[in-house]
């Protein structure tokens, strides 16, 4: 409610017509201007019912008097279409959000009016440019060295990980000609949901490679090669060790 309204001649106006305080006269406009922001934006709030518009304020008196009263003291106005009432200067009591509703409203009328002729003027849009094509990935040795791309090389995605079935881990072993034991090496990483570390195993057999090195399993009764504690716990063969002394 703007400022003013209170002491203004049409809400004194409509006291003395309905026979109510002035305070009660001011709750009426208010709750009329907030039933038309919330249900007939555009002020045409004669599309309700004048036992509707009542009801909705809570006035349990007359509902014909009351909306004859908001007639006679101008705070509605009557029209000959099939509006039937609407809300006297409803754009300067509006809120912002019926203000900004209204020119969303506009706007999208006024695109869908002269939308085409704007197409028209402009023309077909650019057509966009092809995406560049990404740079190979820079290699490096175990030694933190980067290794330049060869040119003309392709880089292929990274296959996705297939986790193996104890089976499949077998029949590994067995080509491989060692000792690692299928079953342990399965449940080992079944348990560690395939992860080294902190990062998800990329290839399986790389694995069964390293249990081969580090629990002297190797094929052919090759020679064990020692590793360091810290790549130990990384590679998750720490919790190996202990479990399986050598």
């Amino acid at each position: 409610m703007k400022r003013g309204t209170l002491d203004h001649p049409k809400t004194r106006a409509l006291s003395l017509h309905l026979k109510i305080p002035r305070y009660q006269a001011a709750g009426i406009l208010e709750c009329l201007w907030h039933f038309t922001a919330q249900y007939a934006w555009h002020g045409d709030v004669g599309r309700f019912t004048n036992a509707e518009i009542a009801s909705w304020m809570g006035y349990e008196s007359d509902a014909d008097a009351l909306i004859r009263g908001l007639i006679v003291c101008r705070w509605l106005d009557e029209t000959h279409d099939d509006r039937r009432l609407v809300v006297h200067g409803w754009d300067e009591h509006c809120d912002d959000s019926v203000r900004k509703r209204k020119a969303r409203e506009a706007a999208r009328l006024d695109m869908a009016r002269h939308g085409s002729r704007k197409e028209d003027m402009l023309g077909p849009p650019e057509p966009e440019p092809p995406p560049e094509p990404e740079p190979p990935p820079v290699l490096e040795t175990p030694t933190g060295v980067p290794v330049p791309p060869c040119q003309g090389a392709t880089h292929e995605p990274a296959k996705r990980f297939v986790r193996p079935t104890v089976e499949d881990v077998q029949a590994y072993c067995i080509e491989r000609k060692n000792a690692v034991d299928a079953v342990k090496f399965w449940n080992f990483y079944e348990a560690k949901g395939w992860m080294i570390g902190r990062n998800h195993m990329k290839s399986w057999k790389a694995a069964v490679h390293t249990w081969e090195h580090q629990a002297g399993f190797l094929p052919d009764g090759g020679k064990q090669t020692e590793w360091s504690p810290a790549l130990q716990k990384l590679m998750g063969l720490d919790k190996l060790y202990k479990e399986n002394p050598r």
